[in-house]
């Protein structure tokens, strides 16, 4: 299992850079693929003879296709993204909803992941690439998608116990196949500000520090 680094990625020197823009490239590109199927979608409204049940399910092939495609751009922007030393203010809400769409539009599997409503006032002090990073290569290792038996992962965020047991948000990731040993891995790469409990197979339990007005 090949490790987060801020200065390589598979050893390749540079490569980081090389795939943020590629990302970005490829973004622009299904930028004009998707604008295409909207004008198409918009010009069918008006032209009654093009529907057809052969059209209409090439169409939908295509437009799941660029869905896919787009979740797998934004899941590459994230992980070549570089953090620096900048603690800010992240709404567990907004990030985790976004980290969970790219995820599932990527997979093709359907809803896989499911959220409990996450609560306004659920905001953690961190840095937000690094944060970012972490929960997605947790979800990316264990979805459920990748497993023969399927299965869906529930994301909760509950007031707790953030490091050293101070005030913070606990994130519980349920029904995760991701290995105990990368977890730990991964939680010593986003640094001392990250609680890790794993208490039993198929969860992971991670606590945050809390922004000193969200408790």
């Amino acid at each position: 299992m090949s490790t987060i680094s801020e200065t390589r990625n598979d050893g390749i020197p540079g490569s980081g850079s090389l795939l943020s823009v590629l990302a970005h490239d490829l973004n622009n590109v299904l930028g004009g693929v998707t604008g295409a199927l909207s004008l198409i979608e918009f010009e069918k409204e008006d032209s009654p003879d093009l529907h057809n049940p052969a059209y209409d399910s090439y169409l939908d092939i295509l437009e799941k296709s660029s869905l896919r495609a787009s979740g797998i751009v934004q899941q590459l922007l994230v992980l070549t993204r570089q953090p620096t030393d900048r603690s800010e203010i992240i709404p567990l809400a907004e990030s985790l909803e976004r980290l969970a769409a790219s995820l599932q539009a990527a997979s093709g599997t359907g809803p896989a992941i499911s959220m409990e409503a996450v609560p306004g006032e659920a905001r953690i002090r961190g840095n937000s690439i690094r944060f970012e990073k972490l929960i997605l290569r947790i979800l990316l290792t264990g979805h459920p998608g990748r497993q023969p038996d399927g299965g869906n992962i529930l994301l909760s965020v509950y007031p707790g116990n953030g490091p050293s047991g101070t005030p913070g948000w606990r994130l519980k990731i349920l029904g995760i196949e991701c290995g105990i040993g990368l977890v730990r891995e991964l939680a010593a790469w986003y640094g001392p500000d990250l609680d890790f409990l794993s208490s039993s197979v198929g969860e992971v339990d991670l606590g945050f520090p809390a922004d000193v007005e969200s408790i």
